[in-house]
């Protein structure tokens, strides 16, 4: 009995024991479900980083096409925008804190070889100085301190700006650009920019570079340079076209709701987004209301030009869309013919010109190289103008 007992018990397993290798199994799934993990956050970090970058510059972007940035140009604030930190995208507003972002921006021009000078001074002058810089210089005088310039010389441009202006003289910010020097004659012309003018420069000589900056001696004269801008008088007949968002019910047949659709979509988007109360509807047993959807439809408008040139067009209304209606959609595309056959199509933004009554201006923002030059060859074969908005 006592041998049979022993047999059994050396024949009996233990129930227990863990198979070979379960637990390397185990870390490793447990690995993988870490990894697996951290690298879900990780991705959904960048992608919600991604949002707010782009939610930003699309603010930026709609500012900077109101003060007619060119592609390039728009092309340099965006470089420039893609090397700030989350902080400094979201404080970036040259409205509020003009300051700020105007050292940030030269500090990273000044440095940047990559892009032209007058380029650079074209993209401060169109953000900083806009309203001070809309008419013809005639003297030093006319420039402005911290307005942004480029120091033309023989072997290189020097990326600057003015700190100082008397009747002949300016004084430029030294960068480390040029040693301190005195009584020198080095022939140069300074570069500025206006925006409803365009491009000039002040020639003269560099008298000194002292510890304040260089020294610069405006001999009197005054040459138009790089982007000029010319526009004519012409009346011709165009087609601005927009999308308008229609919250409708499913079964409303726009053809059928002419001009008052209109009206009835910006009430309604006007109640969507918070800015009027809904009207008070009575609740009736006796039917459902159908269910709404939104509907993009294409709204049209017509126009005649007064003057054109090649950042954008003076004109007035034949059918005017409804106030509301122009205030909310920015983006427009206009369709005219030219009197060479060319029929000119961009997209722009629509501002009131000025304290001209019933007069709009439409600025570009994109126009195609070629119809650029279409335009400024048909303003030349018209008669040509310095163009005034």
């Amino acid at each position: 009995m006592s041998m049979m007992l022993l047999i059994f018990l050396g024949q009996e397993k233990p129930i227990l024991k863990m198979p070979e290798g379960s637990f390397i199994t185990l870390f490793i799934a447990i690995a993988i479900i870490v990894i697996a993990t951290v690298a879900f956050f990780v991705v959904n970090n960048i992608i919600q980083k991604s949002k707010v970058k782009d939610i930003q510059w699309d603010r930026v972007l709609a500012f900077i096409l109101k003060k007619g940035f060119s592609q390039k140009e728009v092309s340099v604030l965006e470089d420039f925008f893609g090397t700030l930190s989350g902080a400094e995208k979201e404080s970036f507003n040259p409205v509020i804190n003009k300051k700020l972002c105007y050292s940030m921006l030269y500090g990273y021009l000044v440095n940047n070889e990559r892009v032209p000078a007058d380029m650079r001074v074209q993209v401060m002058s169109k953000l900083f100085f806009e309203r001070q810089t809309d008419f013809e210089p005639k003297t030093t005088m006319d420039l402005h301190t911290g307005e942004a310039c480029s120091l033309e010389m023989t072997s290189k441009n020097i990326f600057t700006v003015i700190m100082k202006q008397t009747a002949s003289k300016l004084l430029l910010k030294n960068n480390k650009q040029m040693p301190e020097e005195n009584n020198l004659s080095i022939p140069v012309s300074v570069y500025a920019f206006r925006n409803g003018f365009g491009g000039f420069a002040l020639l003269g000589n560099i008298i000194a570079v002292v510890k304040e900056g260089i020294v610069f001696d405006h001999n009197g004269k005054i040459e138009a340079r790089g982007e000029q801008h010319q526009m004519t008088s012409i009346e011709l007949p165009f087609e601005l076209r927009t999308s308008i968002i229609s919250i409708r019910d499913s079964g409303h047949n726009p053809a059928k709701g002419g001009a008052a659709s209109i009206s009835d979509t910006i009430n309604e988007l006007d109640e969507l987004l918070g800015k009027r109360p809904a009207p008070k509807i009575e609740k009736t047993t006796e039917s459902v209301p159908a269910p709404k959807h939104t509907f993009k439809e294409e709204l049209k408008s017509y126009g005649m030009t007064e003057k054109i040139s090649d950042r954008g067009l003076i004109f007035r209304f034949v059918s005017a869309p409804p106030e509301d209606l122009m205030k909310r959609n920015e983006i427009w595309e206009i369709s005219l013919k030219l009197p060479n056959g060319f029929t000119f199509v961009c997209r722009g933004v629509i501002v009131q010109a000025g304290a001209r009554q019933g007069a709009y201006l439409f600025k570009y923002t994109e126009i195609s190289e070629t119809a650029k030059k279409i335009i400024i060859g048909q303003i030349r074969d018209l008669g040509a103008e310095r163009e005034q908005f």
